[in-house]
C-alpha cells in the first residue's frame, strides 16, 4: 500500500472506534440506567484517548507528508488527504490527559443535568458546567495559538468547517435590520386568520407515535435507524 491508502486504512480503523463510542453515546442517553453513568464516562474516555493516541502517531506525519507527493488524480483523495491532515494537526496540539478529560467531564455533565433539571437545581449544576466551559477554552486556546485563529473560531470550525465570526457577523446584521419590520407583518398578517394555538402538556408516547408517522412519511428506512425517547433531542450514528 502506498501512504495515501495506510492513511486510509488508518481513519477506517479510528471510523469504527468511533462507531462504537456513537453507540455506547446513545445507549447511555436512551437505555442505561442511571447508576451506570461514571462508569460509562469512564470507559468512553478512555475509548477516546485510544483513538487520540492512535491519531496522533508521529508515523502518521511521515505519511501525510509522502501522501502529498503523490499524484492523486481523484479529486475526492485529494480532499480526504486534507481533511486527514486537518485532523491530525487538531489532534496532536492536545495532550491525551486534557482530551481524557473533556470526554469525562462533558458526560458527567450531562448526566447530572438530566437529574438537575427535574429538580430545577442549577445552583447545584453550575459548577460541573463550569468545569466543562473551562476544559473546552483550554482546548480552544491550544489550537488557537497554533492555527492563528481566535478560540471562538477555533470552535465554530469544529461543526462548520471553513466558517468564521468575520463571515457569520454580516449575517446577522442584515437579520438584525430586517427581522423587526417582518416580525410586524407577520403580527398584522395573523390578525385575520385562525392561529392554532397547541395546549399541552402532550403525552411522551403520543409525540413518540407523530414522529413515527412522520419518519415513514419521508421513507425513513428502519432497518437502518430508529426513533428512541430520551431527555434531550438528539439524532447520530454511523455511515
Amino acid at each position: 500500500m502506498n501512504a495515501y491508502e495506510q492513511l486510509e486504512a488508518l481513519f477506517k480503523r479510528l471510523s469504527h472506534l468511533e462507531h462504537v463510542q456513537a453507540m455506547a453515546n446513545w445507549d447511555e442517553a436512551v437505555m442505561m440506567p442511571v447508576g451506570g453513568g461514571p462508569a460509562r464516562a469512564k470507559a468512553l474516555s478512555t475509548l477516546q484517548s485510544i483513538s487520540h493516541n492512535i491519531l496522533i502517531d508521529a508515523k502518521n506525519e511521515k505519511l501525510i507528508e509522502k501522501a502529498k507527493k503523490l499524484s492523486l488524480d481523484n479529486p475526492w483523495k485529494k480532499a480526504n488527504l486534507e481533511w486527514m491532515e486537518k485532523a491530525y494537526q487538531k489532534a496532536t496540539c492536545l495532550p491525551v490527559s486534557l482530551v481524557e478529560a473533556m470526554t469525562e467531564t462533558a458526560m458527567r455533565c450531562e448526566q447530572a443535568w438530566r437529574e438537575y433539571r427535574d429538580a430545577n437545581d442549577w445552583k447545584s449544576f453550575e459548577p460541573l458546567l463550569t468545569e466543562s466551559f473551562k476544559l473546552t477554552k483550554e482546548s480552544a486556546q491550544i489550537r488557537s495559538d497554533i492555527f492563528g485563529k481566535s478560540p471562538y473560531d477555533v470552535l465554530i470550525d469544529d461543526y462548520s468547517p471553513g466558517m468564521s465570526q468575520e463571515k457569520i457577523n454580516p449575517v446577522f446584521s442584515t437579520l438584525k435590520n430586517q427581522l423587526p419590520s417582518l416580525i410586524e407583518k407577520i403580527i398584522d398578517k395573523q390578525k385575520t386568520e385562525n392561529v392554532i394555538f397547541p395546549k399541552g402538556p402532550f403525552k411522551v408516547e403520543l409525540q413518540k407515535q407523530l414522529g413515527l408517522a412522520l419518519m415513514k412519511a419521508i421513507g425513513f428506512d428502519f432497518n437502518h435507524g430508529r426513533l428512541d425517547v430520551s431527555h434531550h433531542p438528539f439524532c447520530g450514528g454511523v455511515p
